[in-house]
């Protein structure tokens, strides 16, 4: 069975329960009515509960997630059962060979195109939809995809001599199969969220399903409707663009984040060496998917209704750099890898390391602030990692703090571990490139 590790994304916190999703009354509410649709779409596409919680994070960080299997395991479904519980305009297309681009973005408009525009109708299309359903998504042409990633990634359309800014929060695509094309390659690396289902049911799924066979999805109400004001908030909040509330990263767990992270892709890399079978996300993990990564823990951390990331976010990690096991079985072999990964790792690292990780970034910054011209305060930081940066600044307070002080500060420090050796040897080459 699928072990349980690290925090529950969905699980419900009954003293923040609000009585409807339109009566939320403050932030936490708003965060149990986020979560209660990805629950209650388990109830009707049965044993996908992986699924929900990385649609669940796709929609939280703002990203977009592709599920892909054989046919008949109710991609389809769990989509259109996801969506039909929030607010907004939901755009669906089931694409073909020979699907054309104005299905996607809207047909000319002839009055302007007599005048030599090409400009579009984009009323219901994937540039006005706050939702949308990509099916068979891998036929699609090149050129149909070249059109979908300027919406799907920057929201933006060019529409004739004018950009037209795309509403679009979330999309889930659905493949039956993948294409292993340099093209396809970088059209599925924009997909931070990833899931495959198995060819087979488990006999205990299997029953479930046939229970619910047949039944006619259940017709969400208005007032049960999920408000679009409530998934854009805590998206605003994970990706750092709320002007209210904000959510920290330790420097150690960003750290520790990466080297996890770069064990499994050095393990995958391994693999692949010998033939063996590997999931290939773990190949190769870009620069934007580590970014991305850290926002899959931030919400992680506000699903739980937290404001500073913890190690027990690190486990959701492997959400945005794997490819996961969308039934509720076992991990998939991605995702064993960076459990490994990830165990090894804290089991490698000890709590001193972590605080000279965060001593030496520290120092770093207190060094730009200086060199900056900045006033210094630091309110926000941790009161231990303020007195233990101040020890090795040799001041007590941050008043006469110099660019040599932190210099010869960051020289005190002395890791045991190479990997912290290699991070405190980068800032001091980076601060004396910068002189």
């Amino acid at each position: 069975m699928r072990a349980q590790t690290g925090t529950s994304l969905l699980a419900a916190f009954a003293d923040w329960q609000p009585p409807s999703p339109r009566s939320v009354q403050d932030l936490h509410q708003a965060i149990e009515a986020f979560k209660a649709p990805f629950r209650q779409v388990t109830e009707v596409v049965i044993s996908r509960e992986p699924l929900a919680e990385a649609a669940a994070l796709a929609i939280a960080t703002r990203e977009h997630l592709l599920v892909h299997s054989k046919p008949g395991k109710a991609k389809s479904h769990f989509a259109r059962t996801l969506f039909s519980h929030f607010d907004g305009a939901v755009y669906e297309k089931a694409f073909t060979d020979g699907t054309l681009e104005e299905e996607i973005v809207g047909g000319i408009e002839a009055d302007k195109f007599r005048e030599g525009i090409v400009h579009r109708r984009t009323a219901g299309t994937l540039v006005t939809a706050d939702w949308a359903f990509l099916d068979e998504f891998t036929r699609a042409q090149r050129g149909t995809w070249d059109i979908m990633l300027g919406i799907l990634n920057e929201r933006t359309f060019r529409n004739g001599p004018d950009v037209e800014r795309a509403r679009l929060h979330t999309a889930v695509a659905a493949a039956n199969f993948l294409i292993a094309t340099e093209r396809f390659l970088a059209v599925r690396d924009r997909f931070v969220y990833q899931a495959g289902l198995p060819d087979e049911d488990s006999r205990y799924a299997a029953i479930r399903i046939d229970q619910v066979h047949g039944r006619p999805v259940p017709v969400v109400p208005e007032e049960q409707r999920l408000p679009l004001e409530i998934p854009h908030r805590i998206a605003a909040i994970v990706l750092g663009q709320d002007p209210d509330q904000r959510i920290t990263l330790p420097y150690w767990l960003s750290f520790l984040k990466d080297d996890i992270i770069r064990r499994a892709v050095k393990a995958a890399t391994v693999r692949a060496r010998k033939n063996e079978q590997v999931d290939d996300r773990m190949l190769y993990v870009s620069s934007r998917t580590l970014a991305k990564a850290s926002d899959t823990m931030k919400a992680s951390a506000l699903l739980n209704h937290r404001f500073e990331v913890t190690k027990d976010d690190l486990p959701a990690v492997r959400y945005a750099v794997t490819t996961i096991e969308g039934d509720g079985r076992a991990f998939s072999s991605g995702e064993q890898m960076f459990m490994q990964a990830m165990h090894d790792a804290i089991a490698h690292f000890t709590e001193d390391d972590f605080n000279e990780i965060e001593e030496i970034l520290h120092i770093d910054d207190v060094y730009h602030e200086v060199r900056a011209g900045r006033k210094l305060q630091f309110k926000s930081l941790n009161h231990s990692v303020r007195n233990r940066v101040l020890t090795l600044l040799r001041h007590t307070t941050w008043e006469d703090v110099n660019e040599q002080a932190c210099i010869d500060a960051l020289a005190r420090v002395r890791p045991a571990k190479p990997e912290i050796e290699a991070l405190r040897h980068e800032v001091l080459s980076n601060i004396r490139a910068g002189d």
